[in-house]
């Protein structure tokens, strides 16, 4: 099972959680607003029931392009995303995006993804978040390894 959907709207980076004198620990306002904003965007898309097993999941975070670059884009002399070498860092966005996928009912618990697939953060047209979210039901992709040779578990990299 394959979804993909598109959400106009922008993923903040999930903060670190801030401690105060007191032993009281907070989550920053600016990151649960948007994580309940997200939930709220992501409910439509989501399956009936919580995909089982292993997913893969790939993001294209989305951010609309600056002023000079807008003006050169919609003159044809940019293509239709570049990407964004600047602002936050992609683990924490991502981090973020795993949660909201939790919240809003995709994935039983984010331990079930066990590969980013062509996560980017790029410069584009409208700010927002593509996700591609691919379950892998054609059984075990893991394969186990010969005993006594190596000690790691091998990837099977052959199609289902």
């Amino acid at each position: 099972m394959i979804l993909e959907f598109f959400v106009p709207f922008p993923v903040y980076p999930k903060n670190k959680k801030r401690a105060f004198r007191t032993g009281f620990i907070t989550e920053d306002a600016r990151t649960k607003d948007n994580a309940h904003s997200l939930v709220s965007l992501f409910w439509p898309h989501r399956p009936e029931k919580p995909i089982e097993g292993l997913v893969t999941v790939s993001y294209r975070f989305q951010t609309a392009w600056r002023k000079p670059d807008a003006k050169r884009r919609a003159k044809g002399l940019l293509p239709e995303f570049v990407p964004q070498a600047t602002g936050s860092d992609l683990g924490n966005r991502t981090k973020q995006a795993d949660d909201v996928l939790k919240k809003a009912g995709f994935l039983k618990d984010d331990k079930q993804i066990w590969n980013y697939g062509g996560t980017c953060k790029v410069w584009a047209d409208v700010t927002g978040v593509f996700v591609r979210i691919e379950s892998l039901d054609c059984g075990d992709k893991i394969s186990e390894p010969e005993r006594g040779r190596n000690p790691a578990p091998a990837l099977n990299t052959e199609p289902c």
